[in-house]
């Protein structure tokens, strides 16, 4: 996590890319998609995102079923984190900076620990389905402030960067995926459906292009809950990785709606 005032990262790792493909003789992207910089709004998510980083050891692998108490064990012990730093001012590392969480703890080490804690109890949360536009995670507020800021800071034909902030009526997706897959609108609307692939794809669409909440698309699409959104789009997007068709038509309905 970088301020963002410190962010930088585009250019370098263009140069970078550009360094090793001439020193090494080949061509294409160096990095495959792995780094995406999503902007986040400090006051509302940074602590919440802080420990879903930190639980990442216990939150997938051999793990993610242990007991709590042997999870907090393999927490601290894990070399590749920050946390040891966060829960005992005698693990701090120089070159990470602690202040920023810790003071919304009001500095506190203990209550960060009690924190992670709490987060192991309570399962693993994810702030990224409340994402925005694929790029931005934060309230509205926040969403009207950056776009104000690109405004100022970049030139016309730099505008495309205010994309991420248009929106797209949750009606009008259900229109173009019911007219990509010719079947009734309602069909995916609907509780229980046996269009369930095509379903999902269409709340995929709606979180990416609305600013609807994933409490507010469970309600437009049959009365489900929000985690039932959240579970269906994971669902989704495992099995486009095998299913290149499905995958495909997705892309393409979000590209006619890219057009809106």
């Amino acid at each position: 996590m970088v301020p963002l005032l410190e962010i930088g990262w585009g250019p370098k790792v263009k140069s970078n890319t550009g360094a090793y493909n001439r020193r090494h003789k080949r061509i294409g992207h160096l990095y495959q998609g792995r780094y995406k910089a999503i902007v986040v709004e400090k006051d509302s998510y940074l602590l919440e995102l802080s420990r879903y980083v930190h639980l990442n050891p216990v939150r997938v692998g051999p793990y993610r079923n242990s007991s709590h108490n042997e999870q907090l064990r393999i927490l601290d012990k894990y070399r590749w984190s920050s946390l040891a730093g966060y829960g005992s001012a005698k693990e701090k590392q120089s070159w990470v900076s602690y202040d920023e969480v810790l003071g919304q703890l009001g500095s506190s080490r203990s209550k960060y620990r009690e924190f992670i804690s709490d987060g192991l109890k309570r399962g693993y949360a994810t702030p990224w389905d409340e994402v925005k536009g694929q790029s931005v995670l934060g309230n509205e507020a926040f969403l009207e402030k950056l776009k104000d800021r690109i405004r100022k800071t970049r030139s016309r034909r730099e505008q495309p960067a205010l994309r991420v902030f248009e929106t797209i009526d949750a009606g009008d997706v259900l229109k173009s995926v019911s007219r990509y897959f010719r079947i009734p609108e309602e069909e995916l609307s609907k509780k229980r459906t046996i269009h369930r692939d095509y379903r999902a794809i269409a709340m995929e669409l709606v979180h990416r292009h609305s600013r609807m909440s994933q409490e507010e698309i469970g309600k437009r699409f049959g009365t489900i809950d929000y985690s039932t959104v959240s579970r269906e789009r994971k669902r989704l997007r495992g099995k486009m990785e095998s299913d290149q068709s499905l995958k495909r038509s997705m892309e393409v309905i979000a590209a006619a709606l890219d057009q809106k």
